[in-house]
């Protein structure tokens, strides 16, 4: 991945399941209390720790997810375990100092695992991109409301396992892909097919994109040069146009680039690729 902050997240995430897709996500809602102080109260339950347990627990469930083929069995399984068991502190806002103390390791083990470089347990691991905890903490390739729609993913979906919350993450990769290409959401048929060639690595990122923007559907729609280029921004940049940039891009298209071209260079850019590593898969 494209991204400085954190060596393990540098690397292109790539995942390889090949089990079904879910056609069906069971989304059960979990929402912590909310409370005005950090100080320990009478029953022990310190809200600072809850966070902090919340927060590795999302970045748990997102390493998981998409490095779960690429650490050892026991590194896993270790992580998963630690996983597991903060789920039920959250819950019953027990226990939470063991929680996070045992999170908090597994999840630097598996990381430094991946980077391959020696473990530290003393340093604090890196927030998983996607989450809540690693959004407030550094910049963000994709809009805020994309990262609000990820973290939310994760938050609100805590009692599933890892890979089925990837299914979740994947299928809100491709309804940002239909709104900026097509204007609308996927039907849940279309949608299955692209999330499953994107599961089991028969496509990329790139790959979706330009076959959405070549299709008889988005053609048909017969956008001028200038809105042609705004759909490139919002699907490869995830955010509206600059003056400048529309102008240039709009010339070059005016004066003989072809659309085609213009897809290329802009599956190219970095930071398409940040925006693909972001929703854990290939460029």
């Amino acid at each position: 991945m494209n991204n400085t902050k954190g060596v393990f997240l540098m690397k292109t995430i790539r995942t390889k399941l090949t089990s079904m897709i879910l056609t069906a996500a069971f989304a059960v809602s979990f929402a912590p209390l909310a409370f005005t102080s950090n100080s320990v109260r009478a029953d022990g339950f310190n809200q600072q720790t809850y966070d902090a347990v919340v927060n590795y627990y999302d970045s748990a469930s997102a390493f998981l997810s998409m490095h779960y083929d690429e650490v050892p069995a026991d590194v896993y399984l270790a992580l998963d375990t630690a996983r597991s068991n903060a789920f039920f502190a959250i819950q019953s806002k027990t226990g939470l100092d063991q929680a996070y103390s045992d999170l908090r390791v597994q999840l630097e083990v598996a990381e430094a695992t991946l980077a391959g470089i020696p473990i530290d347990t003393n340093q604090a691991p890196d927030y998983v991109v996607g989450t809540a905890g690693y959004n407030a903490t550094y910049p963000v390739p994709v809009s805020g409301v994309t990262a609000q729609n990820v973290a939310a993913i994760y938050a609100n979906n805590r009692n599933l396992p890892a890979q089925m919350i990837r299914v979740l993450v994947v299928d809100n990769y491709i309804d940002r892909l239909y709104m900026s290409v097509f204007g609308r959401n996927p039907g849940s048929a279309e949608e299955a097919v692209w999330v499953q060639n994107l599961m089991v690595e028969n496509m990329t990122g790139s790959q979706i994109a330009s076959a959405m923007l070549n299709s008889s559907e988005f053609t048909s729609r017969n956008l001028t040069n200038q809105q042609f280029v705004t759909v490139l921004y919002r699907t490869f940049l995830d955010r509206e146009p600059d003056p400048t940039g529309l102008a240039n891009w709009t010339n070059a298209l005016n004066n003989g680039t072809s659309r085609q071209q213009l897809i290329d260079t802009f599956a190219s850019l970095s930071q398409w690729g940040d925006i693909c590593s972001y929703y854990g898969i290939a460029k």
